[in-house]
């Protein structure tokens, strides 16, 4: 996927929280499962157009044990597509607070061509706390995506695009302005 290779190394910890008695007298411990992914992407930017395009995605994701192999792949996948939409293609216009983007005659989402050869891997350890050892994935697969691309897009040219999404007329005008 890249000609260079980055050693990536993170330590930490965190301890979940103690049982706690809601306010209608029931024990219960909050939301302490986390699932964790990490994504790269390669960027094509063409400085004449504009146009943005991510012809390959790889991903890793840890989310305990893995029950369904082909159920993750869909998950990140798919994830993978809606963070790509959000980076590049969907613009919710609003005039004073009030959607204009009402159909879709006026909203454009990534078509079949514009999804990137995907690679998803998995670090399957089970988790004590999950059923089976199983954490989730369900959104967490659309969460690295977006800003995966807007970095690409920096790398590849220069620019950093603060507003999504990075269409090609907003490409232009950073390119513009850096000269």
């Amino acid at each position: 996927m890249g000609e260079r290779a980055v050693g990536l190394t993170a330590h930490g910890s965190w301890s979940p929280p103690k049982p706690e008695r809601g306010f209608d007298g029931a024990v219960g411990i909050p939301h302490s499962v986390f699932s964790f992914m990490a994504q790269a992407v390669e960027v094509e930017v063409d400085t004449l157009t504009g146009a943005v395009r991510v012809p390959q995605s790889h991903a890793v994701v840890e989310v305990g044990r893995v029950i369904s192999e082909q159920g993750l792949v869909g998950q990140v996948e798919g994830g993978t597509v809606f963070g790509l939409g959000m980076a590049l293609y969907e613009d919710v216009v609003t005039d004073r607070g009030i959607p204009r983007s009402y159909s879709m005659s006026g909203y454009t989402v990534p078509y079949s061509m514009d999804v990137p050869r995907m690679n998803v891997e998995w670090i399957d350890e089970a988790s004590n706390v999950g059923p089976f050892g199983a954490k989730g994935v369900g959104e967490l697969a659309s969460v690295p995506v977006t800003a995966a691309v807007i970095n690409g897009i920096q790398d590849a040219c220069g620019i950093r695009v603060r507003t999504l999404p990075a269409r090609p007329e907003r490409i232009c005008q950073l390119l513009s302005e850096k000269g």
